[in-house]
C-alpha cells in the first residue's frame, strides 16, 4: 500500500548555458532514485510520461534538491496532488535548496521571490503557512543566537557556571515555546492540509519514524480525520513498530546484563 501522489515537474532556465532537455532531467531523476521511479531505458524521455501514474515518492524533497544540484541554473517547479481531499501543493527548487512550499487553493496567489523574501500570499492557507514559517524561523534564530551570546558573556568575564546555567534556562524556555507553537499550529489546522503537512515536516527531521513526547502530545488530542490521513497513519504505524523493537532490544540488553 502506501500514500500515492500525482506529480508534475516543470522548469525555467535562467543560466547562459544551454537549457536542459526533458530527457536530461528524466535521466537525472532516474539516476538519483531508480528505486522509486523504476524507469527502464526504453521508457519515454518526456516528463509528462515519466509521471503519468501516481507514485509513492517519499524522498521527493531530497531528490529534487539533488536534481537542482545537477542543473544549478534551473528553477524546478514540483506540483503534487495526493489522495486526500485538499492535498494539493507546489514546491520550488533551485541551487540545492527547497525554496518554498505553496498551497494550491482557490483565489489569487501572489508569489514573492527575492534575495530577502520568499513568500506566497493572497489566500488564507498560504497566509497561515507563511505566518507560521516566519514565526518558527524567528524562534530558531533566537535559539541559534544563544551560542553567540555565550561567547559575548565569556569575553565580558562572566562566570562560566553562571553563563551555562542562564543559557540553559533560556534555551529550555525557547524550545518549549517552539514546541508549543508547532503543536498549536498543527492542532489549529487538524482539519485542513496544513496540519498533516506541517506534522510530516516535523517528522521528517527525525532519523527514522519514532514516537517522541512532542509527537505523542500532538496525537493525543488529534481528531480521527487527522489520524486517518494516510501519511500520518503510515508514520504512526511505523513509529509504533520501531518503538516495540527498541523496547525489545532494551529488554534483551537488560537480561544480558542481569545474567552476567
Amino acid at each position: 500500500m502506501g500514500y500515492l501522489t500525482n506529480y508534475k515537474i516543470s522548469f525555467i532556465h535562467f543560466g547562459k548555458n544551454e537549457m536542459p532537455k526533458e530527457a536530461d532531467i528524466v535521466n537525472a531523476l532516474n539516476s538519483i532514485n531508480p528505486y522509486d521511479f523504476e524507469i527502464g531505458e526504453d521508457e519515454s524521455p518526456l516528463l509528462e510520461d515519466f509521471f503519468e501514474e501516481p507514485i509513492k515518492w517519499y524522498d521527493h524533497v531530497e531528490d529534487m534538491i539533488k536534481l537542482s544540484k545537477v542543473f544549478p541554473e534551473t528553477l524546478f517547479i514540483l506540483d503534487g496532488w495526493g489522495e486526500e481531499l485538499g492535498d494539493v501543493w507546489r514546491e520550488l527548487y533551485m541551487d540545492e535548496e527547497s525554496i518554498m512550499p505553496i498551497v494550491l487553493e482557490s483565489g489569487k496567489i501572489t508569489v514573492t521571490i527575492s534575495n530577502t523574501d520568499l513568500k506566497a500570499a493572497g489566500t488564507s492557507l498560504n497566509a497561515a503557512l507563511y505566518d507560521f514559517i516566519d514565526k518558527r524561523n524567528a524562534l530558531e534564530e533566537s535559539i541559534g543566537e544563544l551560542e553567540q551570546k555565550e561567547t559575548r558573556m565569556v569575553m565580558e568575564g562572566n562566570d562560566l557556571e553562571e553563563i551555562h546555567a542562564q543559557l540553559m534556562v533560556e534555551g529550555d524556555s525557547l524550545m518549549t515555546a517552539m514546541n508549543q507553537y508547532v503543536k498549536t499550529f498543527i492542532s489549529d489546522n487538524y482539519e485542513n492540509v496544513l496540519g498533516p503537512s506541517v506534522f510530516m515536516m516535523l517528522c521528517s527531521s527525525l532519523p527514522y519514524p519514532i514516537m517522541t513526547p512532542q509527537i505523542d502530545d500532538i496525537i493525543k488530542d488529534a481528531p480521527y480525520s487527522f489520524k486517518s490521513n494516510k501519511l500520518v497513519r503510515e508514520f504512526l504505524s511505523k513509529a509504533k513498530e520501531n518503538m516495540k523493537l527498541i523496547e525489545e532490544h532494551q529488554r534483551l540488553e537488560q537480561n544480558t546484563s542481569t545474567n552476567k
